[in-house]
């Protein structure tokens, strides 16, 4: 069919875990650039707020709005330091004026909305 020009094009399918099961959408590929994803945390004359042992008991973390991992992702991956789950956090939204996601997310977190 490809080589007759009976499609336009190609697909991949790549198995996110969490809510990218649920829904179907098209939109940006999200796995374009292949970026690493992680937890970003706040520095004070460069020490992190937050340990690396940390497992996000009592803390509040912010979801980057619209990008992949999504915010049920935390749930099912472990703390690469200990090996252990994370816990007891709450997952918020920024709050921003700023249009990209990202900066949002990062101008929430460096006012200490989480």
């Amino acid at each position: 069919g490809l080589a007759r020009g009976e499609f336009h094009g190609c697909m991949t399918y790549t198995h996110a875990a969490g809510v990218r099961n649920r829904y179907l959408d098209f939109s940006a590929p999200i796995l374009a650039d292949n970026k690493a994803a992680g937890l970003i945390v706040k520095l004070t004359d460069g020490v992190p707020a937050i340990d690396g042992n940390s497992d996000l008991s009592g803390l509040k973390v912010l979801d980057v709005q619209g990008w992949a991992p999504t915010e049920d992702n935390l749930a099912i991956v472990s703390n690469g330091c200990t090996d252990a789950k994370f816990v007891d956090y709450e997952v918020v939204a920024p709050v921003s004026e700023l249009a990209n996601e990202n900066d949002q997310a990062l101008d929430a977190l460096l006012k200490g909305q989480a």
